[in-house]
């Protein structure tokens, strides 16, 4: 999911849900796909200055994004597959190939 600013600048509004490391904290937030680290995540990693510290609230109750987590994996969470519009051509064929050889059918 990508959107188009006033600038023509393309930016990425799909998201997934992160846990933030710090052990006190461990809040849920909201990070665009194309920010998601490798490695562990904190509150004062994200983008949105609103939401990058650990003193901030939670946006939703953690039944709420459990419910939206369960419901849209793909744009939530629980996927590691990017969105296909932020997708390359090597990336989806890889990850095509991978599909049918788990499922045992011809590539």
């Amino acid at each position: 999911r990508m959107r188009r600013l006033a600038d023509g600048e393309m930016i990425c509004t799909a998201y997934k849900w992160i846990c933030c490391e710090h052990s006190p904290c461990a809040k849920w937030r909201r990070v665009a796909w194309d920010k998601v680290p490798e490695g562990k995540w904190y509150c004062e990693m994200n983008d949105d200055a609103a939401l990058a510290s650990c003193d901030v609230p939670q946006e939703l109750d953690d039944e709420v994004i459990d419910s939206q987590m369960a419901t849209h994996v793909c744009v939530h969470g629980n996927c590691t597959r990017p969105p296909m519009e932020t997708c390359t051509p090597k990336v989806f064929l890889a990850d095509l190939s991978a599909f049918l050889r788990d499922r045992g059918e011809p590539q």
